[in-house]
């Protein structure tokens, strides 16, 4: 009984020392701070948007794409211009943090300009949703769009959602609506999926989502008030 006794507190106290140095363990987020913040410090005081230096709504076309042409991180440019609006995507160098790739068959990173002026800049990622909250938090507003319905079940490899295509849609709203993070998933949808799921970054001028119907966020009730039939 004695053996027992001592086997249990030490197995017990095993346990709480590896939760201990787990805990302990500090996340390394320099990859995306640098992401999210490098170029910016003078837009982060009044939170205006911005990637790379590169300001939506402030920032010229032409200047938008000489800041790309310089960066490390951006390998070939294909650029697009016309008198209404113009567009330019392009490859990641290799230089870049690992969770910008140049996945094959998958959205280009862009940017898009009208009246000469940036509009907003797109930026997939295999970055994760629960990466990304945990460094910048929940946001004020979002929404939770489902497209369409279907039964087939879900299955989980590498992080990744298998099966049908996306059917569903999740937006969280930061910054006035001006950096919108998309997260794309198939309902219905375990939230360890939605946690792990690859993340899009959209970010605007100021105004142009003003008529996309975000509200207050409400995530818990997405997750687990099934809002998947």
């Amino acid at each position: 009984m004695r053996r027992f006794l001592l086997f249990t507190i030490l197995l017990c106290l095993c346990f709480f020392c590896a939760l201990g140095v787990i805990r302990a363990r500090q996340y390394d987020d320099a990859d995306l701070r640098a992401f999210l913040y490098d170029g910016c410090a003078d837009a982060i005081p009044t939170h205006a948007p911005c990637w790379q230096g590169i300001r939506p709504g402030v920032m010229r076309f032409d200047e938008a794409v000489a800041l790309l042409e310089a960066h490390l991180w951006i390998g070939d440019l294909t650029i697009n211009e016309s008198l209404s609006a113009s567009y330019v995507s392009w490859t990641w160098s290799g230089a870049q943090p690992a969770f910008l790739n140049n996945e094959v068959g998958h959205e280009p990173p862009s940017l898009w300009a009208t009246n000469s002026h940036v509009s907003f800049i797109t930026l997939p990622t295999t970055m994760t949703y629960g990466e990304l909250e945990r460094l910048i938090g929940a946001p004020d507003d979002g929404v939770f769009q489902v497209f369409r319905t279907q039964d087939r079940p879900l299955t989980q490899t590498g992080g990744q959602v298998t099966g049908e295509e996306s059917n569903t849609r999740h937006f969280a709203a930061y910054d006035d609506t001006q950096m919108v993070i998309e997260t794309r998933l198939t309902c219905p949808a375990p939230a360890l999926l939605f946690w792990d799921a690859p993340v899009t970054f959209t970010i605007f001028s100021s105004g142009l989502m003003r008529d996309v119907p975000f509200g207050t966020y409400d995530l818990s009730a997405w997750l687990y008030d099934s809002p998947c039939p």
